[in-house]
């Protein structure tokens, strides 16, 4: 992480209890012999950033999302385990799915474990509980991406794992998430001068919103948490001291890393001692006198970008022409535009850089908050109308009212705000996520220009299109931990 030094390796030797030894264990370090002094502690909570960071660096934690409109994946070299979602066409085989999902926030929950679990031997203080706040926050973070990868998942919440650990549903999960955020909101300072990439209780605040919106819909339909969302998502927007950049190029641009508008981002460093680099414009599409010669991972699909309103943030968005001007997306080897805004608008010399991805922020907050309040009260009230005209303002580089939104009923407002969002936080994945819950996969994926895809359109029920794709809400559980557990009943999509 930037601007600050992390003491990693003792902490990453003493995740795993060696309570199974039969020899005399009073000289072999554990986690519960480890935590003494502040500086122990501390070392434990950087080993935790590791699996929480490498999620982000790599374009492979996006997996999941390729299956929203926004996003699809080139066909053959080896990209298949993108190919997969893409397509409506998963496998519990995928490797990069397990190596850069399941394992990274699995690890991350691991290392946060040894933490919690033993974090009281080391002395009171303010220093200790909010050392300790950082662990419960990721380790809340790491089940919100679990939850809403795979639904129903083992909860581990010691530093010891039995391997006989069920599937727990969906609702204790989320009942985890929330009470670990919950801890981390009540401890975590409102800013940590100096050390960005910490979470703080903003971004504690921000991280409940989204879990609470998310249980208000699919599956759960808890509808009542709308409200509690909207509440977080309106203490952020007017008293975090958070607030949009004037310019929406000017969010990617690495020079305003932990700007205004960052509640949270992963702290890259290119070529640092960590060698932890932001390896998005490899992945998303940075190559100009060649572009789709094998190595981008993902790029935008064709109607998502034709339907992407006109103006600088779409300009600011997408690359759409290669070779110095001459060669249009049209007429590129992949035959799609490409996302330049995740690149730091770099060209392949420059495909690792310190750009810090995002894992919160402003923007989000505030159509967070219009989404759920207006859910929450049957209509969009004044504030919730200003949130979602705040972004497209900037969208549209005005800063008069000519592109604010008014008159809408309820259902026409919220699905307004669900578009919005999605062009928004194009490529960021966030799109897949919002469709989910929103039941609306098949709405959108009705206007993918399907080139060689063969997508699940037909099989739907009479009534209900969104029911061909409900088993794809859920990746596979890895094959590997499916063999360890035969108790277990693999997902729809892969049964």
């Amino acid at each position: 992480m930037k601007n600050y030094k992390l003491l990693i390796l003792a902490a990453l030797t003493l995740v795993f209890s060696c309570s199974e030894l039969e020899e005399d264990p009073k000289g072999i370090l554990t986690p519960a012999t480890f935590y003494k002094t502040q500086t122990d502690l501390d070392a434990g909570v950087t080993a935790i950033y590791r699996p929480y960071m490498e999620f982000f660096l790599n374009a492979q934690g996006s997996i999941p999302t390729l299956a929203g409109d926004d996003v699809t994946s080139r066909a053959g070299s080896n990209k298949s385990d993108y190919r997969e979602f893409d397509q409506f066409q998963y496998t519990a085989g995928n490797s990069w799915l397990k190596e850069h999902g399941w394992n990274h926030l699995y690890r991350t929950v691991f290392f946060a474990n040894a933490v919690i679990s033993n974090y009281t031997n080391a002395p009171e203080g303010t220093e200790r509980e909010q050392a300790v706040a950082q662990a419960f926050f990721l380790r809340g973070w790491a089940y919100f991406q679990l939850v809403r990868t795979w639904g129903p998942v083992p909860i581990v919440t010691s530093d010891v794992a039995t391997g006989e650990e069920p599937r727990s549903p969906e609702s204790d999960v989320f009942d985890l998430v929330i009470s670990d955020l919950q801890f981390a909101i009540n401890n975590l300072p409102a800013s940590w001068p100096g050390e960005p990439g910490r979470p703080t209780s903003w971004a504690a605040k921000h991280m409940m919103a989204k879990a609470y919106i998310t249980t208000a819909g699919w599956p759960l339909k808890i509808t009542a948490n709308y409200a509690k969302a909207a509440e977080l998502a309106k203490d952020v927007i007017d008293n975090s001291g958070h607030d949009l950049m004037p310019n929406f190029r000017d969010v990617w641009l690495e020079e305003n890393d932990n700007n205004i508008e960052s509640v949270l981002a992963v702290q890259a460093d290119n070529g640092g001692d960590w060698g932890l680099s932001n390896r998005m414009p490899l992945s998303v599409g940075a190559a100009d006198d060649d572009p789709g010669n094998g190595w981008d991972d993902y790029f935008a699909e064709i109607a998502f970008f034709n339907e992407f309103p006109e103006g600088p943030r779409k300009d600011d968005t997408f690359r759409t022409t290669f070779a110095n001007g001459t060669l249009t997306w049209e007429e590129t080897i992949q035959g799609n535009p490409y996302y330049s805004k995740l690149t730091g608008y770099r060209l392949p010399q420059n495909w690792q850089f310190s750009g810090n991805p995002y894992v919160l922020r402003f923007a989000d907050a505030l159509l967070l908050y219009a989404e759920a309040q207006n859910k929450a009260d049957g209509g969009p009230n004044a504030a919730a109308y200003e949130a979602v005209n705040k972004v497209r303002r900037r969208a549209a580089g005005v800063n008069d009212n000519s592109v604010d939104l008014s008159g809408l009923s309820s259902d026409e407002f919220h699905d307004a705000v669900i578009a919005e969002a999605g062009w928004e936080f194009a490529g960021e994945w966030h799109r897949w996520y919002n469709l989910v819950r929103n039941e609306m996969v098949a709405e959108a994926t009705a206007k993918r220009i399907t080139d060689d895809r063969e997508l699940p359109l037909e099989g739907a029920s009479a009534g209900d299109p969104e029911s061909a794709f409900r088993k794809f809400y859920y990746a596979p559980i890895p094959l590997t931990e499916m063999l360890l557990r035969p108790d277990w009943q693999q997902n729809d999509c892969c049964n």
